[in-house]
C-alpha cells in the first residue's frame, strides 16, 4: 500500500524520536505491520518517475495485431504524407480484414506510442529570434461595409516580430499592386523602410520553387526602388511567420468587429492606421513592456525611403473586341465602341483601370474588379457618344440603369432625333461638369410641366447652364415655366414657322 509522504515521515518520527515498536506504530496509525515495516527499512526516498499505468483494454491488441499495425506503419514512412493511415483508418482495417471486435481506443493509443518512439529527432520545432527591422507580411479576409454595401475585403498585414507592433491596409484583391501599395503606405505612416520582408507562398508578389524565388516584375521593381530585401517561407510552413499569422486574428476580432463602414477603403484604411497604433500601448507578451517602446528599437534600424515616390501600378496589352469591351484578368471592362479593335494598354492599379491609347494618352478609367464578375464594367459616360449616334440602341443599352425614372421613361416615349438629340448634349455637358451633373439637370428639364409634347427637348444649350449650376453647387430657382420652345432662337436654323409661341 503507497502511504503519502506526511504518513511516511509520521511513522519514522515515531520509530526514531519516540522509540516506539514496528507493532506499536501499527497500532496506533491503523496501518499493517508489513506496511509499517516496509518504510522504516526503506533508505532511499529520493523521487523516482511515474509509473505509466496500464490502460483499459490494453491487452486486447495481442502480438500478432500488434506486428501488422507496425507493418503498415513502416510502410507509410515510404508514402506521401498526404496519403498515410490515420490511427481511424488502422481501426477500420483492422474490423475489416482482421477481425478486430474491441474498442478503438486501444489502436488509437499504441499509434500515437509507436510514432512517439520513432520520430526523427530533425522533426518539431525550433525557438525563433526576432530581428529588429525585420517585418512579416500576410493576407486575411473579413466583411467590411462599403458605401452602403457589404463586401469581403482583403486584409494586408504587416507585423514586425520583435516589437510585436501590427498595421494593417484594406484592399478588394491580393494582386501585387495591391500588396505593393499597401508596403508603399506602411512605410510612408512609419517613416522608413524595413530591411528585411517575409511572406508566404500566397500573396501574389512572388512564390518559392525549392532554392528558386521568383517574383512579380512590379514587386521587383519595388524591392529594387526601396533597397529592401525579401524572403519567402517554405511551402506550407505558415509557422515560420507565426507572428503576423497571430496579429490577422488578433486585428480583424478587436478593429473589424461590428463590421466597420465607410464612404470608401481610404478612410477605413486611415482609421486602421490609427487604431493600429493604439495597441502600442499594451504590453508586450514576452518582455513586458510597452510595445511602442520596443518599436523604437524596430525604427532605429529601418532603411531610408526614396526620395522618388514609387507607382505601384503595371501595364498590360488588350484588344476590346468590336463592342468596345477589354478583358483583363477574366473581368470584362467597356472601353467604348470607338476603339474597339485597336491596340490599347491598361494601367492596372489596387483599384483603377486606366486605358492609354497607341500614344498612350488615357481613354477610360474604370474600377478594378477583382474575382471573377459576370458583369461589364463600364463608366456610364462613355456609353453618351454611341448612344447619341445610335439612339435605337437605348432600349438595350446598360445606361439604362444608370438614369432616373422620370427620364428613362422620357427617353423611351422620345422620337429617334429628339434622343440622339438628347444624348449628343449629355455626352458634351458632362464633358465640362460631371455625368451626375448633366444626368441630374435633364431630369429636371423633363419633370417641368410642357406646353406640348412636342417642345419638351433636350440639347446642349438649354441643358449646359442648368448642370454647371447644379456641379458647382449652386442654388436652382424653382420654375413652373417651360422656355424649351424658344430654344429654336438660339439655333444656328432660323425658324420658318414660329406658330405656338406666344
Amino acid at each position: 500500500m503507497t502511504l503519502t509522504t506526511p504518513e511516511i515521515q509520521n511513522i519514522r518520527l515515531l520509530a526514531d524520536v519516540e522509540g516506539y515498536s514496528c507493532r506499536e506504530i501499527a497500532v496506533r496509525t491503523g496501518r499493517s505491520r508489513n506496511t509499517v515495516k516496509k518504510y522504516l527499512d526503506q533508505e532511499d526516498f529520493s523521487p523516482s518517475p511515474p509509473k505509466a499505468t496500464p490502460k483499459p483494454g490494453s491487452k486486447v491488441l495481442d502480438q500478432s495485431l500488434q506486428e501488422v499495425i507496425v507493418s503498415w506503419l513502416e510502410d507509410d514512412l515510404r508514402r506521401s504524407k498526404k496519403q498515410r493511415h490515420t490511427a481511424k483508418r488502422i481501426f477500420d482495417r483492422l474490423c475489416q480484414e482482421h477481425g478486430y471486435a474491441h474498442s478503438y481506443s486501444p489502436v488509437s493509443r499504441f499509434v500515437k506510442a509507436w510514432r512517439n518512439e520513432h520520430r526523427d529527432r530533425s522533426q518539431g520545432f525550433a525557438p525563433r529570434v526576432a530581428q529588429e527591422g525585420t517585418i512579416e507580411v500576410d493576407f486575411g479576409q473579413a466583411k467590411v461595409v462599403i458605401a452602403g454595401e457589404e463586401v469581403t475585403a482583403h486584409m494586408l498585414i504587416v507585423s514586425f516580430p520583435y516589437s510585436n507592433m501590427r498595421f494593417g491596409q484594406l484592399f478588394l484583391g491580393e494582386t501585387a499592386e495591391c500588396v505593393v501599395d499597401g508596403l508603399i503606405n506602411v512605410c510612408d505612416y512609419i517613416g522608413g523602410v524595413p530591411r528585411e520582408m517575409v511572406f508566404d507562398n500566397a500573396t501574389g508578389i512572388g512564390r518559392r520553387f525549392g532554392e528558386v524565388i521568383k517574383t512579380s516584375d512590379l514587386f521587383g521593381k519595388f524591392c529594387a526602388h526601396y533597397r529592401t530585401t525579401v524572403r519567402f517561407c517554405n511551402p506550407r510552413s505558415g509557422h515560420e511567420k507565426g507572428n503576423v499569422e497571430n496579429a490577422v486574428g488578433f486585428l480583424r476580432r478587436n478593429l473589424l468587429v461590428p463590421y466597420p463602414a465607410g464612404p470608401n477603403l481610404k478612410e477605413l484604411n486611415d482609421e486602421f492606421f490609427a487604431r493600429s497604433v493604439e495597441f502600442g500601448n499594451d504590453l508586450h507578451y514576452r518582455h513586458k513592456k510597452p510595445i511602442i517602446e520596443l518599436f523604437d528599437a524596430d525604427k532605429a534600424v529601418l532603411l531610408e525611403l526614396p526620395s522618388t515616390p514609387f507607382q505601384a501600378v503595371s501595364f498590360r496589352s488588350c484588344t476590346p473586341n468590336k463592342a468596345g469591351v477589354a478583358s483583363i484578368d477574366s473581368n470584362l471592362y467597356m472601353v467604348g465602341s470607338s476603339f474597339a479593335r485597336r491596340k490599347l494598354t491598361a494601367q492596372l492599379s489596387s483599384e483603377e483601370v486606366t486605358f492609354l491609347d497607341e500614344k498612350y494618352n488615357p481613354v477610360v478609367v474604370l474600377p478594378r474588379s477583382f474575382g471573377t464578375n459576370p458583369d461589364i464594367i463600364y463608366s456610364p459616360a462613355s456609353l453618351l457618344a454611341h448612344l447619341s449616334r445610335k439612339p435605337g440602341a437605348w432600349n438595350q443599352s446598360m445606361l439604362r440603369n444608370d438614369v432616373p425614372e422620370q427620364l428613362k421613361q422620357w427617353l423611351d416615349k422620345a422620337t429617334a432625333d429628339k434622343r440622339a438629340e438628347a444624348f449628343s448634349a449629355l455626352d458634351k455637358v458632362q464633358d465640362t461638369t460631371s455625368f451626375s451633373a448633366a444626368v441630374t439637370a435633364a431630369t429636371r428639364m423633363v419633370s417641368q410641366p410642357t406646353i406640348t409634347e412636342d417642345v419638351t427637348v433636350i440639347n446642349r444649350h438649354n441643358l449646359d447652364m442648368l448642370a454647371r449650376r447644379i456641379h458647382e453647387g449652386k442654388p436652382i430657382p424653382e420654375s413652373t415655366a417651360n422656355l424649351a420652345a424658344y430654344d429654336v432662337f438660339t439655333s444656328r436654323k432660323t425658324p420658318t414657322n414660329t406658330e405656338g409661341i406666344s
